[in-house]
């Protein structure tokens, strides 16, 4: 029993931990400037790429990857949003990756042999005293998480003084939205809050 447990529990730290690389490599990358190390931890570098046609292959069966987007256009979406969020009040110089929040689900299809594991939600960070979110998606590959979709960025409203209350809510939304879904099962959903 005890075994078990402690397996367990290292499969969740080992989950946090991956988390927590992703979301400090996106944030640090992001801080650094061009974009480039912030890359690393996307489905267009050469390790996200490699890891997602591993993952489609077993998801979907061999001969069934798709083609991410080019590198040089996530470079440019990753910059476009770094030079928004400074817009909005982001000094790159201080800005600290704090936690991540949202749900982690598995998905099934008719189309696969094999469940998926994504990760939706928020990555939080600081800057000049306030706190900013990156949304994003991303798909569990090999013990480690790529970012397979960046949603949006925006600042986080001074109203919201509780983080982690804020991502429990915004997981009860997600969690509707994939109870909605028609054309895949969503299962072992879990509401995920994870402070570095």
């Amino acid at each position: 029993m005890g075994g078990a447990v402690a397996v367990r529990s290292g499969f969740f730290n080992s989950e946090k931990r991956a988390i927590e690389r992703m979301s400090k490599t996106l944030v640090n990358g992001l801080a650094e400037g061009d974009g480039a190390r912030a890359i690393e931890v996307c489905a267009e570098s050469a390790e996200g790429a490699k890891l997602i046609a591993e993952e489609e292959g077993r998801v979907f069966g061999e001969g069934a990857t798709t083609t991410p987007a080019s590198i040089d256009a996530q470079l440019a979406l990753l910059r476009a949003m770094r030079s928004e969020l400074e817009k909005q009040g982001v000094v790159w110089s201080n800005a600290t990756p704090y936690a991540f929040g949202g749900v982690r689900a598995r998905v099934e299809g008719a189309a696969m042999k094999q469940p998926l594991t994504v990760l939706t939600g928020e990555v939080y960070f600081r800057s000049q005293g306030r706190v900013f979110a990156i949304e994003l998606s991303a798909w569990r590959c090999d013990g480690k998480f790529v970012v397979v979709d960046i949603w949006k960025s925006f600042p986080m409203s001074d109203s919201v003084t509780d983080l982690a209350a804020f991502s429990a809510e915004q997981a009860a939304k997600l969690q509707q939205q994939a109870a909605d879904s028609n054309s895949l099962t969503v299962s072992y959903l879990k509401q995920m809050y994870v402070e570095f």
